[in-house]
Parts: structure tokens; sequence; C-alpha cells
């Protein structure tokens, strides 16, 4: 009771004095960077006013008694470490003085119903320090209830404005102000005071002050009160912590309550606390936040961390090298504002300002609330507009070496136009007739862009050069485009726009078709004889090499080359063969369609710029007129088809197919007759690397799997089909891989299924219609489905694409007979009879005309390719092994069991298990059982392979139908050597007899 009456005493005293004052001078502080403050002055946190504003001489008329209930001490802020006693403040600095209390402390704003306003709420309690638990003489106000009404909040400004308002009797309002009545519950009646009001406050201000009796639940909730260190400016608090109640909660119904969050900063040494219900929308809690953590945002600060004269506040949504995040209730870092409002007060744990380089990988980084607006751009017609859209390469400029006398430190640089008039001088050379002095007048560029005006302009990939003047005639009128080198992206737009049945797969790949010819067509092929090639090359019975004259093959060069200058655009490669650098090959490749240059931009070895700027003339040249037929009257020609190859010149010429395998082999083909003059060693032959630096060679033809198995995921690939092996060690011809598609599946070949992606080219495949989607088990248009991709496209692939000496040889064949072993150690004679044999099947769809698999016999398994003798190249691998350390095995991966239509074909898991014997070492140590006829070691065991299918003689039900194909093709082999019975390896003959000794015996 007697609390209750020291309260009830003070209540009068303070609204009697407010009553006699008339006037209350509240002011809102607003934002003043050009203020300092200097020194120390007290401040009614609770109030959100300076002190200065209270005259001392009120607080002395209270009566002593009063004055010791009424503990103003608990009101000061106190500084010190967070939970200790601030030492007592000066009595400069103190609240009581001895003059008298003329105005109250915490004035009351007088509502229409003659309730009391008060601009402050109930008073937080807590052991965090930065404002007074609660005055010792109010702890029956604790019980008290207040309503909502309209709340006076400061703005951001500096005190001393502040001070500077309330002294001049200024008053400052907006349309936020708020009121909060206050009702006692234990019956007291509401006292009557006059409203206070001021002469200057503008109409518009006074119809913004909506009467809370009408407005008391649309209201926002107060701010709450933050708590941390070091104390905080009054312009920077947020109100008193508890929430204002509803007309719910007075009436008894429960209202919402505060939803406190964290806030932490990075740099910043200590955490606030903030309620969400006090905020509008994601701009005033940005605002909010960065005036708590302005001493850190900014960086520059005043006197009691407020800031300088040049700082500038910063939304931390807009621009900020802050990112404000927070953490939602799964636990997620997110950026503020990437939700509405409500879900994100809903889900939000904690707040925390983050440094943006450490915002990567937030949802919405950088995105909230963004001007993407930008300058117009600078096209006046469409056409400038899409110029905008490439830019042109700038292109390496090689120095040109300096003779003596040039100075010691000038360089004369290439002229870019310069290089590019010889660049075309070397093509149109390319491309001159037999019958001409000169060649045809060439320009780079595609004819359907725009030609350049000016006759001077640039040359480069993508422009048209003007013609000098020339005689006004057809064929001087004629000029021929170029298409140099161009880019997969380029090629691909080249191919859909103009060739018909080109389509982009839903993979990304190219899908091609070649027309008539699917396949390789080895019977029209031709080579010039002449006297450079008549002794050195294979001639004759078994030889691949079907000669011409001289004159044959100038007619087919005219007929190529004539239709090739009748375009008006022609596809330019120019590049490389061989990965070792010391026996390199220039080769360049003239062509009709952009598919058939795309297939070969992947096959060969890709030049970078500055190569391609010296390449210069190039070593060999192929001039593809693709379905363009030869003159079969012409002498030598069997039909439309010619592939004819003159080495004197260096040149070769295809008329009459588009099949883009003609290029390709076409080009080993001369590696095979280059390589072995400088002692290299051709092979074909897949080449991969283990982790420890073993290579393996595979030799085998297409359909042995030599692709797939040289392409294995734990090993390094070096190349799939051709290769070389120097002194060097090995090393690839080709920049790419040209891999069967039949059947192909990603469980079982996934590394080939994974490279056909954009830039890969698909022949003859069949897809569907509407998705795109290729079924590689649809043979509708042929079985020899295929698949050229850069190496690159191998995730394991070793560039450059070189290794070491082989230490394992390892020879494929496709047995359709079923009777050769899975797996099988062959010593030097052996391998040099299989080598030269090469045994295999020749499977479906490979080679035109061949629509079941069928027995055969390719020299070098490479017979189609090879220039010179197989002797001669059986000769050489046999010394680089025995030079070297070889170890030679022979792999079936044809059928067993039966032959081809009653016995099943070897299973890939088998083969592959048996390829890792092999490159571990473990089948060098392994038992051996020596079979019937061939004389074949067979190992009797091979870790996780059937032992029973070892041997080929076990899986057969019929043993005596074993033994009689066995013999079949055991006569096979011997009819076939007799091709080579008679011809001499070394110099008494001794290595042939012992060759002939390895082959079956029966």
């Amino acid at each position: 009771m007697e609390g209750q009456e020291h309260l009830r005493d003070l209540m009068s005293s303070i609204l009697i004095g407010a009553a006699e004052e008339g006037r209350t001078a509240i002011s809102l502080m607003t934002s003043s960077p050009s203020l300092e403050i200097s020194g120390f002055r007290e401040r009614n946190y609770m109030g959100l006013s300076d002190c200065s504003s209270v005259d001392s001489s009120t607080i002395s008329s209270l009566s002593e008694e009063n004055k010791s209930t009424f503990n103003l001490s608990s009101t000061e802020l106190r500084l010190g470490l967070p939970g200790s006693r601030s030492p007592e403040r000066s009595q400069e600095l103190s609240l009581l003085s001895s003059g008298r209390l003329e105005k109250p402390l915490f004035p009351l704003l007088p509502m229409k119903d003659s309730t009391y306003l008060s601009s402050q709420k109930t008073v937080v309690s807590g052991n965090k320090r930065g404002f007074s638990d609660a005055m010792d003489g109010f702890s029956e106000v604790k019980s008290t209830v207040y309503n909502e009404g309209n709340w006076m909040f400061p703005a951001s400004g500096s005190d001393s404005e502040t001070a500077q308002s309330v002294a001049q009797g200024k008053l400052h309002v907006n349309s936020s102000v708020k009121s909060v009545a206050l009702k006692e519950h234990s019956g007291v009646e509401n006292a009557t005071v006059k409203e206070i009001t001021h002469p200057k406050v503008s109409s518009d201000v006074n119809r913004n002050q909506i009467s809370p009796a009408n407005n008391i639940s649309n209201q926002p909730a107060a701010k709450a009160q933050v708590v941390g260190w070091p104390p905080i400016r009054s312009f920077r608090k947020n109100t008193l912590a508890t929430t204002t109640k509803t007309s719910e909660e007075v009436d008894g119904k429960p209202g919402p309550s505060a939803l406190y969050v964290k806030v932490s900063m990075d740099g910043a040494p200590y955490l606030r606390k903030v309620d969400l219900n006090t905020y509008y929308d994601y701009q005033e809690l940005s605002l909010s936040l960065e005036k708590m953590f302005s001493c850190f945002i900014i960086g520059q600060s005043g006197p009691h961390g407020a800031p300088g004269r040049e700082s500038k506040h910063r939304d931390l949504l807009h621009g900020s090298e802050y990112v404000l995040a927070y953490e939602d209730k799964d636990g997620d870092w997110m950026q503020v504002g990437d939700v509405p409002w409500d879900m994100f007060i809903d889900s939000c744990k904690r707040l925390r300002i983050m440094k943006n380089s450490d915002a990567i990988g937030l949802e919405n980084v950088n995105e909230i609330c963004r001007d993407d607006s930008a300058a117009p751009v600078k096209a006046q017609t469409i056409d400038e507009l899409h110029s905008l859209q490439k830019k042109k390469s700038a292109p390496n400029s090689p120095r040109i070496k300096q003779k003596a006398g040039d100075g010691l430190f000038s360089s004369a640089i290439l002229d870019q136009e310069d290089r590019q008039k010889q660049q075309l001088k070397s093509i149109s050379a390319s491309l001159a007739s037999l019958t001409r002095e000169t060649g045809p007048k060439v320009v780079k560029g595609d004819p359907s862009t725009k030609k350049p005006e000016s006759p001077k302009a640039a040359i480069s990939h993508h422009q048209h050069f003007t013609a000098p003047a020339v005689p006004v005639t057809d064929s001087a009128l004629k000029f021929i485009h170029i298409l140099y080198n161009l880019s997969p992206a380029e090629l691909y737009e080249q191919a859909i726009k103009y060739e018909k049945g080109s389509f982009i797969t839903s993979s990304g790949a190219l899908a091609t078709f070649s027309g008539a010819k699917t396949g390789r067509s080895p019977r029209d092929k031709r080579v010039l004889k002449d006297k450079s090639t008549e002794d050195d090359l294979w001639w004759g019975k078994g030889s691949p090499n079907i000669e011409m004259d001289e004159h044959t093959f100038t007619v087919n060069r005219e007929r190529a080359v004539d239709y090739l200058n009748s375009l008006d655009k022609v596809y330019v490669n120019d590049q490389f063969l061989n990965w070792d650098p010391e026996h390199q090959i220039k080769v360049r490749i003239v062509s009709a369609r952009a598919d058939h240059s795309l297939f070969m931009h992947n096959m060969c070895i890709r030049p970078t710029a500055e190569e391609l700027e010296n390449f210069g003339t190039p070593d060999f040249t192929i001039y593809n007129a693709g379905q363009f037929p030869c003159n079969r009257y012409t002498h030598y020609m069997t039909s439309l088809t010619s592939i004819d190859i003159n080495l004197s010149r260096k040149e070769m010429v295809i008329l009459g197919t588009q099949y883009a395998g003609e290029m390709k082999k076409g080009l080993f083909g001369l590696m095979h007759y280059l390589m072995p003059k400088r002692q290299i060693l051709s092979l074909h032959s897949g080449c991969n690397m283990g982790k420890d630096g073993d290579v393996a060679l595979f030799f085998g033809l297409s359909g042995t799997g030599k692709t797939t198995l040289s392409t294995d995921q734990n090993r390094y690939l070096i190349g799939d089909d051709e290769h070389c092996w120097s002194e060097n060690g090995v090393s690839n011809i080709e920049g790419g891989c040209y891999a069967k598609c039949i059947d192909l599946s990603k469980e079982k070949e996934p590394e080939i299924f994974n490279a056909i992606k954009f830039g890969t080219v698909l022949e003859n495949v069949v897809f569907d219609e509407h998705t795109r989607e290729v079924d590689y088990t649809d043979k509708s248009v042929t079985e020899n489905t295929r698949a050229a991709y850069p190496i690159e496209y191998i995730p394991n692939a070793k560039i450059p694409c070189v290794g070491p000496h082989p230490q394992n040889v390892i020879l494929l064949s496709c047995d359709a007979f079923g009777v050769l072993p899975p797996v099988s150690k062959l010593n030097l004679a052996q391998t040099m009879y299989h080598f030269i044999s090469g045994y295999t099947a020749l499977v479906a769809g490979t080679v035109e005309g061949v629509k079941e698999p069928t027995a055969t016999f390719s020299a070098c398994f490479g017979a189609a390719f090879i220039m010179l003798h197989p002797t001669k190249y059986a000769a050489m691998l046999a010394e680089k092994m025995q030079l070297h350390g070889a170890t030679a095995w022979l792999v079936n991966t044809g059928w067993s069991g039966g032959s081809y239509g009653s016995g099943s074909r070897i299973k890939l898991p088998y083969t592959r298990k048996i390829i890792d014997a092999i490159h571990s070492g473990s089948l060098l140590n392994a038992s051996y059982t020596k079979t019937e006829v061939f004389g074949l070691e067979i190992p009797n065991e091979v870790e996780g392979v059937p032992s029973e299918i070892l041997h080929p003689m076990n899986p057969w039900s019929d043993k005596q139908a074993y033994k009689e194909t066995l013999l079949k093709l055991a006569g096979s082999f011997k009819k076939n050597f007799e091709v080579f019975a008679n011809y001499s390896i070394g110099k008494d003959s001794s290595l042939t007899e012992e060759i002939l000794a390895a082959g079956p015996i029966f």
C-alpha cells in the first residue's frame, strides 16, 4: 500500500508538471552527418530524448520521501564490461540536482479519450546491460497494461541537433507517430490532462495522426530494444522490448509475441537482438541493422561511434561489400530478400551480416532489388546489332628472325594482311589446275555474308576480300570463298543450314548421312606407280595397292579440282599428323561439305593460332569432291568412285563417295609410307598407358574391340587407332577417335558414350524425329555407324598423346570360327607370324557388301592401309620388341563354343579381365598348356574368367566338329601365308624359316 501511495504521488506530480508547462517539446532526430558530438551529454534513454530537456528544478521539487522512492540512478547508462557494476557517475552528470522538477521525466501525451500517452514502453529486465532494468519505485507499474496507439519514433540524426530542437521548442512529426494509453489494472481512474499541441504543426501532419481507437490493431508492433556492447546511441536505439498489446489482448485474448533473433556481423566483437515484428519490410530492417553496425560497415566513426563527416550509410541490400543473410528453419543460409516478408519472419532463426566474399553459394546473392537497366546498345540497324555479337579473334603475330645488321633490339612483325594474303596464295596454289599457271581467285568467308565496303578490309576468318582489278571475263568474275579452319560451332551452322541430312541430336552431336556409301571402298583405291614407288611399294597379289598411271591421276585430280572451283565456297583445314614434334606432318584438306571439315577437325591434330599462322605449305593435300563422281570411261576406273593417291605429288583425290573415313585412312596410308623411311614403325593399333608408365599396344581390325579395349577408365588413353613407334617411344598419329556405335550403351562403354556430345560427328545413325535421341541398336541405314570426336573428350586421355616404349603387344582377333582361345602367350616368331597374317572376322558393315561376319586375313592388321610389304613392318616390330623387352599376346574377342550362328561371342567383361591381367603382369606368372595344331600357350586360370572357356574345345558340345573346324582354319592360315613365304626376311632368310615354323602344324 505504501508503494502504491508513493506511486500515485509521483504520477500526480508528473501530470501536474505537464499541465503547468502547457506545451511539450518533442523532437524527432534527423540525420546530420555534418554535426559532431563533443563530450558526454546525459540522455533519457527510456524516453529517447536528451536529459537536458528536463529541468533540474523539477526534480528538486520532489519531497525527500519521493526522492528516496524514485531511484533515478537505475536509469543511467552505465559503462563497463557486461555484467559488471559501473562506477558511480560524477554529480555533474547525475540526473538529480538541486533544481525544481518542472518537466516530467517521462512525458505522457494525452489522447482524445482523456487517457495518457506515454513515450515509453515497459522496461526490459535482464542481465545484459545497455539500459536500466526497472526503477525501484516503479515495481508496481510492471503490471500496468499499455495499449498501442500513435507512438513517437526518433529518426536518425545527431544528438546535438535533438537538443537544439527541444531548446527551440520545435516539434517534428511524421506519419509513423504512435501513442500508448496507460491504464492501471488496480482500478485507479485515469486523470485528464490538456492535449499537447504546437502552433507550428501543419494541417497535413495533424491529418496523419489517426485516432488510436480506430487503428489500434493496424499498427505494427513496437521496435525491440537492442542490447549489447558498446552502448547504443539514442538515434540508433529501438523502442522497448515489450510489444504493444492489441485490443484482443486487453479483452483477455492472446496477441502476437515478439520474434527475437540474434544478429551477428563479420568482424564485430558482439551480437545483438532484434524483434522482427517491429519492422515493416526488408528495407527498414536493412537500414536499421546498418545503423546498429555503422562503425564497422562504414569504417569512419565520430565520437561515441557516430558516423564521421565523410561517411555515408549504405543499404545492406544494395551495393555494400556486406551481404545480409539469414538461417532458416532447415539450417540453410539464404540471402535476405529471397522470399516474401511474412514468410521470412516465420522462417528466420538468426541473421548474419557477412562479407560478399564469404557469401558465394548463397541463394540470390546480389540479386535483390537490383536495377538491371543499362545503356542502350549502340546500333542503328538490326544487322549492326547482330554484328556486335561476334568478337574478332586476335591472332598471334610471329616475329621474324633478325638478320645481321638489323639492330640489336629491333624486330619486324609480319603484317596481318600480308600474312593472310600469303595464306590465300598457298590455298589458291593447292586448287590450281595442272594445265594453268595460276590457281583460282580465292577469298575468305561465307558467301552468304555481306562483303566489306572497303577493298583494303583486313583479312580475317569472317570477312571477304575485294579482288584486284581484272579483265571482265566469266573466269575473272568467279571467286571461291574459303571457309578456313572453322570452329565446330561455325561448322554446325554451315552443315545444318546448307547440307541435307544434318541434325543436332539430343546429346549435342552432329548427325550426318554419308549417302550411298556407308563404308570404305577398297576396290576403288588406286596408287600412282612411277619410278619412285615402283620398287618401294608392295605390288601384286594380296597387295591393297592397285596401280594407276600418271595420266589417269591427272584426269581425276583435274575433275575434282574443277568441281571444287565451281562451288561458291569450299572448306579448308590445315592440321597436323603425329604428336611427336620431331616427326610431325602438315596436311591440308579441301572439302565440299561442312561435316567433312568437322570430321577432319576432330580426327587430325588441331593447330594453335600461332602454329596456324606459321603453317606455310602443307606436306600433303587431300581434294575431297564428295558426291561428284569420276568418269568411268577413264582408264583404270571400275565404278563412279575413285580414291587416288600420288605419293610423288603428295596428294590424294576422292571422287564419288561421301564416306568421311576415306580421308582418315588415306592419311594413314601416307604415314605407312613416310614413317618407315625414317625408321619409324607405323601401327594400326590402339595404345594406353598405366599409372606406372607401362604402355600397351592393341592391334586389330575394325570390330575386334580395339577402340573399346584401349579406352580404359583405369589407364591413360594415348590413342585408339593409329600410332608410331620411334626411338622416342610411341605417339598417336591422330587428334581424335573413330569409334563404332552399333549397340553402344553407357553401361558397357561409358567413356565412348559420354564422348558423344557437342562437336562429335555421328555417321549414319538413326534417331527419334522429335526428341533427337539416337537409337544405337537400329541398323536401318547400316551397321557401320560411327562417332568421330576429339581425343580430349575422353576424360583420361593423355595430352600430349605420347608415351614410353611398350611393354605389352596385344593382337586382337574376332574369330568367327570359335576355335582360338580367349588369350594365349606368343613367342617372337609366333608374334611375327600372326602379325603378318592378321586374322580376324570382317564385321558386318565395316566394308561395303559384307552382310555377316566373314573370316579374313589382313596383313599387319591393316592391309588396306599399308604401303610396304608386310614383312618389313613385321621385322621392325620384332626388332623393337626384342630391344625393349615387350611381350606379345593373342586375344580372341570373337566366338566361343561354336562358330558364328551356333556359338556365342565372348563376353566383354571376360575380355576386360584378361586385359587387366596382362597389364598387371599376373599372366606372366601363370601356368600354361600348349594347344594342338597352332601350338599356342593357354593360361590355365585367369582371375574373373571361367576356366572352362579358356581352352577353346571345352565349350563345344560337339568335339569332333571342333577339330574339323580347327583344321579348316589352320588350312586357311597356311594358304594365306603362301603369299609371304617366298619373301626373304634377313640376309640369309633364316628369319623367314623361323616365322614359317611358328605357324600351324598338322
